[in-house]
This record gives structure tokens, C-alpha cells and sequence, in this order.
């Protein structure tokens, strides 16, 4: 199994030397590159940097015009329509695709999701690469962000027999030039068009390299074809306090942080890339090694993150399932930050032996409730509501795993979020979804709105 050494993390972001210690920030159990302190290796001319701008800002407007980007897309290349969710004909077309069980089946994760050994090779963007323009931005606007050189699932198939559904492996500094590559030319270059008329509009859709790749990749995914591309398997799992006597939901959500590479719009939490580690199955992703990537991402983004003033005077700074396992015993979690710093089930057992029957002594005040870490932690996708998405733009697919507890919600969201104070909102029934869908669909990211579409729409029996 590959790992994140230093030295495929120091390939991975084109550096010809050695990453220093300080280029590194330890959290809880990734590697991160904060970008603008690595200075040594690029350059970037003003004429690349100014691109880099101008093709970040077109993107942008794009992002808060979604509507008007899908319709002219399907002006152009109608047989994209059913890429499109719309729930009824006369409802809004949302930007995301759900996939059909009677279509693509579903995964057993009772069985495991078998993992190949499919080569993860990245298209060759050259120097126009996304990952250079993200670079040439931030130098350029003095707007760090993290880039998550991670090891990452992607999907290669999907069938009607759950044995038809196969994994790969690939790394998140890839998956960025095959998925996030495409929906950034796509919208900033139709932004760009849209300034200068109708029928430059039409020429950009019919003929522009990245929107012909975009269109032939979509193809292959609705015949149930992942492996054409680096199609990096990502989670949402959005939470719903049932209130009212069980009439009515509240949903936890938040604005995505800028520091994070998919950093647009707002989105549920926990949500994040499934990934794999030390230690995990080399031949197939378990439903163990499945909720414990679940209960991980919600400790880290909705519970105990770094910087919650809700923590131990000691845990201020951060607060990890790596340093819950100190807290208890006083023995030091032996971190090994030259491979890949985690192992699934050894988060596991943290969680399980440690952080949980300790629960009420990691905390100042009342405790919040443990349930939903034990929700996370039993979570089944074969036997609870789940549903399978694509992101119609980025072409990442994604599994939907909504949580429903009758406790209160979290107070606090991770760094992830531009605001670590919680944001609500609460549902009385489907008609008001989906008026605040219509509403607001320009300012969700695909999966978060997917998630909280989906969890919503299975609440209220719809």
C-alpha cells in the first residue's frame, strides 16, 4: 500500500528539495502544506499570476450563478439533463446527480467494497495545472490555504450486483487535476464567455477541451464507468435534530472555510474525503473501517476540534482522538509523522476505550451528548437511509449518510468553517425545503446540498 511519505507529499506538490519540519502542521492526524510558506521551487510570472486571478474571480461569479450555468449548459448538450437532479418536472435542476439503486445497485459494506489495484495517474494539466493557479492566487492575494496531500478512495465501478462495485486508490493532490480541474475551467471559462455574448457562450460549450472532457467523462458515469478518471469517494453526513414531538428537523450546517482547497459554499458537517491508512484492509473498505472514518471526521469537525474554548484548559490549543488516548493513561500515542499518521483501527479503539467511557471528564461544563459519536461509530449504510450522489461539476461521488438524534446539535464547527459557532436550520416540512433550496442552491456546494435535500426528503416521507 503506498503511503504519505515526505517525499511522494514533497513530489506531489512539485518541490525539488527536502520539505523543513516547520513546512509542516501536525493536527490531529493529517499533514498539511500551508501553502504561501513554500516559496522555494515556484515561480510564477505576473502575466501566469494575473491569470491565476482573473480565472479565480470568473469562477467565483460562476458559483453564485449556478442556475444560469446549468441551463446554458443544457441548452447546448441537452442529453446531460438527466446529470441534473430535479425531483419533479417544474422543480429546480440542483447540481448534483443521485444515483438510481435500480441503475447502479448499491455496495454491501457487509461484504466490503473490494479494493483494486488500478494505477492512480493524474491527467498531465501542465504548467495551466489547478493546483499552480491555486498556488499563483494565494501568493497573489495573500489568502493561504491547505492543500491535503491525503490517501484517498475513489470509485472505479458500480453495477447492479453489489460485487459489481470496486475501489482504487489514489492521493488528494491527483484527484484535484482530474475532478476540481474540470469544474473550475468550466465555470470560469463560461463566466468569461458570458461578458462577451450568447454566441461565445455557445462556442465555449461546444468545443472548449475541458467541458468535451467533462462531457465524455459523464457519459461513462451513467453507465455505472468510474475508472476513467480519479473519482476521489467522498462522505456527507448531515445532521438533523428531530424536534417539535418529532414533527420537524433542525440541520446543522456552515460556510466552508477559504483555507480549504474545495473551500465553496456552505455544507453540512461532518463531511469529508474517505480515506485509508496504515494498517486498514488491503483488499476491501469494511463497514468498520467505514464508521470509524465517520466518527473521526464528526469528533474532528463538530465535537472536539482545534481551538474550542468548550474543551479542558489543556486541550485549547487542540483537542484529537490521538491525544485523547495521552489524557486517559498519560502514555504518548507513538505519532509517526514520516508515514501516514493514522491507523483505523487503532482510532477505533481510542474512541471506543478511551474517549468514550471517559466522556464527562473531557469537559468543563455539562457534556454535550455522546450519541451521535455512537450513532457515527454503528452507522450502517446497508440497513439505514444513505444515498449515492455525484457532484455534476467536480465529478467526485459521494455517499449521503444522514444522522438523526433528538439531543441538541453541536455548538461548535471546526476550522473547516468560516464560523466555529453553529448554524441551524430547521425544516417544518418539504415544501419549505425546497423553497429555500430554490433560494439558495447558488450558495450550497453540490454535496452539502445534496445531503441536506436527501436527509430532508427521507425525513418527511417524500
Amino acid at each position: 500500500m503506498p503511503s504519505a511519505t515526505r517525499y511522494n507529499i514533497r513530489q506531489a506538490c512539485g518541490l525539488e528539495e527536502e520539505l523543513s519540519d516547520d513546512l509542516f502542521l501536525k493536527s490531529a492526524d493529517r499533514l498539511y502544506l500551508w501553502i504561501p510558506t513554500v516559496t522555494k521551487g515556484f515561480y510564477f510570472s505576473n502575466s501566469f499570476k494575473k491569470m491565476a486571478v482573473e480565472a479565480s474571480t470568473a469562477k467565483d461569479l460562476a458559483e453564485k450563478r449556478i442556475p444560469d450555468l446549468i441551463d446554458s449548459i443544457l441548452k447546448v448538450h441537452d442529453d446531460l439533463t438527466p446529470f441534473f437532479y430535479q425531483e419533479r418536472i417544474g422543480h429546480p435542476r440542483l447540481q448534483f446527480f443521485l444515483m438510481d439503486p435500480r441503475t447502479f445497485g448499491r455496495p454491501s459494506f457487509r461484504r466490503g467494497l473490494t479494493i483494486t489495484d488500478s494505477p492512480s495517474i493524474p491527467p498531465d494539466r501542465g504548467e495551466d495545472g489547478l493546483l499552480n493557479i491555486r498556488r499563483a492566487y494565494s501568493f497573489s492575494n495573500k489568502k493561504p490555504f491547505h492543500i491535503y496531500p491525503g490517501l484517498i478512495y475513489r470509485l472505479i465501478s458500480t453495477g447492479r450486483r453489489s460485487s459489481s462495485w470496486s475501489l482504487g486508490r489514489t492521493v488528494y493532490t491527483d484527484l484535484i487535476e482530474s475532478c476540481d480541474y474540470l469544474a473550475f475551467r468550466i465555470k470560469s471559462g463560461w463566466q468569461t464567455a458570458m461578458s462577451k455574448g450568447e454566441a461565445a457562450v455557445t462556442k465555449f460549450l461546444k468545443t472548449d477541451p475541458a467541458v468535451l472532457e467533462w462531457r465524455d467523462l459523464i457519459k461513462q458515469i451513467l453507465v455505472g464507468d468510474f475508472s476513467h478518471y480519479l473519482a476521489g469517494l467522498a462522505f456527507s453526513s448531515p445532521i438533523f435534530q428531530v424536534v417539535d414531538k418529532g414533527q420537524h428537523i433542525k440541520l446543522l450546517m456552515g460556510l466552508g472555510s477559504s483555507a480549504k482547497q474545495a473551500n465553496y459554499g456552505m455544507h453540512v458537517a461532518p463531511a469529508g474525503m474517505l480515506e485509508f491508512a496504515q494498517g486498514d484492509d488491503d483488499n476491501s473498505l469494511t463497514l468498520k473501517n467505514f464508521q470509524t472514518i465517520l466518527a473521526k471526521e464528526l469528533i474532528e469537525e463538530t465535537l472536539v476540534g482545534k481551538n474550542f474554548e468548550a474543551v479542558k484548559d489543556n486541550y485549547k490549543r487542540k483537542f484529537s482522538v490521538m491525544e485523547a488516548a495521552i489524557s486517559v493513561d498519560g502514555v504518548p500515542f507513538p505519532q509517526n509523522f514520516g508515514g501516514y499518521p493514522f491507523q483505523t483501527n487503532l482510532v477505533r479503539l481510542i474512541i471506543e476505550d478511551d474517549i468514550l467511557p471517559h466522556w464527562d471528564n473531557y469537559w468543563v461544563k455539562t457534556p454535550p451528548s455522546k450519541t451521535l459519536l455512537q450513532k457515527a461509530l454503528s452507522f450502517n449504510p446497508d440497513q439505514q437511509p444513505s444515498f449515492w450522489i455525484v457532484d455534476s461539476f467536480t465529478l467526485r461521488p459521494e455517499i449521503i449518510t444522514p444522522i438523526f438524534v433528538t439531543e441538541d446539535l453541536p455548538n461548535m464547527l471546526s476550522w473547516e468553517y468560516e464560523e466555529t459557532q453553529k448554524e441551524t436550520k430547521q425544516f417544518n416540512n418539504m415544501d419549505e425545503v425546497r423553497n429555500y433550496v430554490a433560494e439558495t442552491r447558488s450558495s450550497w456546494a453540490a454535496p452539502g446540498l445534496a445531503a441536506m435535500y436527501l436527509g430532508a426528503k427521507h425525513f418527511f416521507g417524500e
